[in-house]
């Protein structure tokens, strides 16, 4: 597993690499795994939230899991 940091809203463009992507068009957007974002990303800011808590301790496919769990994503 690589090493993790904390995403902040001003960085997210700058972000590359890693296995979860998203894009964001200011009120929906999409998530997935290493580019190939299968869900409707729903609320950003809660993905981030949950991201940051998340990102030492578990797996991307945790993360994931987590999202789907609190309505943050969702398969179209």
């Amino acid at each position: 597993m690589s090493d993790r940091v904390e995403l902040f809203e001003e960085e997210l463009d700058n972000v590359s690499g890693g296995k979860i992507t998203y894009t964001w068009d200011g009120n929906q957007g999409s998530l997935g795994m290493n580019g190939k974002n299968t869900y409707q990303l729903l609320n950003k800011d809660a993905f981030i939230s949950v991201y940051n808590s998340m990102k030492d301790d578990y797996t991307d496919a945790d993360i994931i899991k987590e999202l789907r769990s609190r309505n943050i994503i969702k398969k179209p």
